[in-house]
């Protein structure tokens, strides 16, 4: 049963030490605003939904609609995810 109960740790929020802390969100104005030459994660409002590796980051677009605030939460989501795996300590958002 303990080891049973270790392996659900990870569900209860628990990081381990060599883990990334949670990523925190900064929110930009303008893209301009990312120090030139970091490495980046940023959500930004754009034509269509998507994501593309742009230089040193990734870009992740989300179409202005009338859901648009709940698909820019939700895009969030997978950018911190995105960025959580590349080692990054936060992503940019610009509405």
């Amino acid at each position: 049963m303990i080891a049973g109960a270790m392996a659900d740790i990870s569900m209860l929020g628990i990081r381990n030490w060599g883990e990334p802390a949670m990523v925190a969100v900064k929110h930009i104005k303008r893209r301009e605003e990312i120090p030139e030459g970091e490495r980046f994660v940023l959500v930004t409002y754009g034509e269509a939904l998507g994501t593309v590796r742009d230089g040193d980051g990734y870009v992740f677009t989300v179409p202005q609609t009338a859901m648009s605030e709940l698909s820019f939460t939700a895009v969030v989501h997978s950018a911190r995810e995105v960025a959580k795996r590349e080692k990054m300590p936060f992503v940019y958002a610009c509405k």
